[in-house]
């Protein structure tokens, strides 16, 4: 399974489709009567911006070294050190799976 697919199973997630390369699909969250990109970080290290900046999802990560996925749709419950302008939108964080 992809991250994206995943990624469906949350509320309020939305999973679009790149229109001029269908299989890039980006993570949108459904807020009222609006749609936005959220941030995305992955091991503490952000990689989309959030806002008008569409993450291509499954181009970040490896869906097999994949530990955990956090989806904060706002800043309740969003840990404090994700807050900021970025975070309205709200925040994907991503874990990897570390050696051993």
């Amino acid at each position: 399974m992809d991250l994206s697919s995943a990624l469906m199973r949350f509320p309020g997630v939305r999973i679009v489709s790149d229109p001029g390369m269908p299989s890039r699909r980006f993570v949108m969250f459904r807020r009222a009567g609006d749609s936005c990109y959220p941030a995305v970080y992955v091991d503490d290290v952000m990689m989309h911006r959030g806002g008008d900046d569409p993450a291509g999802i499954d181009d970040l990560v490896d869906p097999i070294a994949v530990a955990g996925v956090e989806v904060y749709r706002g800043q309740a419950g969003l840990p404090p050190q994700y807050w900021g302008l970025n975070s309205s939108c709200g925040v994907v964080l991503i874990w990897i799976r570390k050696a051993k």
